[in-house]
């Protein structure tokens, strides 16, 4: 079986390996895409919070085929049992295992996983479905955000998560959504895609725009952005995140007297995931690349040349 695997820090290869054995509730899922996020970038790069610096097959966005169905798979692996899971709050689980970061994921040619991870694919070409998990990450940030007809959104970040978000919130009645972004392509992209209203480069954003801000950037200075963004008594949703700590003015907090939310997972996503990826224009923002070439997909998206790249496994 082939695998893309992330070898050492920084080093990825492509390699041989014995295929994935089922276990009890398993079964095996061919990989037919799996979209690659800015998280296997920063784990490349510099590591993730889950991951113990040992080989591992990256990817968590993952489409496939098992026993004849075509699944998506919902990639945290939750215990079930621990106080958090049994009051329904998986998302912080207290033994989360999370494909890609902490265990083998979706760069790979196969995979054993829980029956209950999986869910039967929207009838969508293979790119968009193998997007039903940012998707849902999207959704996640915009339950939290809570909003509402008539509301001003402030999205910090217009990569694929920040226009995905400003989609699904004109949907859910947003008035009007401002975008932050430093660079120009991006910000221009945003506005012929139609969801955003207006975009500012970081130093050009204006205090107090938005009801709600949500940092999809996952930068240093994306949540003094989001700071600057919230209006009085405002909700910062944190959706991104970098290794490296940032600098908050916490009297611009309390002042405001703003609510701030952290938006680690999309356990309660998924049913509206599965329903609102078909309808959402996802092309402008994706390019496809053969399994093969994974490495030219990295070094696109580390470059800023693409917002999302899938790996096709079925040509």
């Amino acid at each position: 079986m082939r695998a893309f695997r992330l070898v050492g820090p920084g080093r990825l290869a492509l390699v041989d390996m014995e295929p994935p054995v089922a276990t009890s509730g398993e079964v095996i899922v061919r990989v037919l895409a799996c979209g690659l996020c800015g998280t296997d970038v920063h784990i490349k790069q510099s590591g993730h919070y889950g991951w113990d610096g040992g080989a591992i097959t990256l990817g968590h966005e993952i489409l496939g085929e098992a026993d004849g169905r075509r699944v998506v798979v919902e990639p945290q692996l939750f215990c079930r049992s621990c106080r958090f899971c049994l009051s329904g709050r998986p998302n912080v689980c207290e033994n989360l295992k999370h494909l890609g970061i902490g265990c083998d994921g979706g760069f790979q040619e196969r995979l054993a996983i829980p029956k209950a991870n999986l869910h039967d694919a929207p009838k969508v070409e293979n790119w968009q479905a193998a997007l039903v998990e940012p998707v849902a990450g999207c959704v996640a940030a915009l339950k939290l955000a809570k909003i509402e007809d008539g509301m001003t959104l402030g999205i910090v970040g217009l990569g694929f998560f920040g226009q995905t978000i400003a989609q699904i919130a004109r949907m859910r009645g947003a008035s009007k959504i401002i975008g932050v972004d430093p660079s120009e392509r991006r910000r221009r992209l945003a506005e012929e895609c139609g969801a955003i209203s207006r975009s500012y480069a970081p130093e050009d954003a204006i205090d107090r725009l938005a009801d709600v801000a949500i940092d999809a950037a996952g930068s240093t200075t994306a949540p003094a952005t989001a700071l600057k963004l919230a209006e009085k008594a405002g909700t910062i949703v944190v959706f991104g995140y970098d290794r490296q700590p940032t600098t908050l003015n916490w009297y611009d907090i309390l002042s405001k007297e703003l609510t701030v939310v952290g938006c680690k997972s999309s356990a309660h996503a998924w049913p509206e995931a599965l329903r609102l990826t078909p309808n959402l224009d996802l092309a402008p923002l994706v390019k496809t690349y053969p399994f093969e070439r994974a490495e030219e997909a990295f070094a696109d998206m580390e470059r800023g040349d693409v917002l999302k790249p899938v790996l096709m496994f079925d040509g």
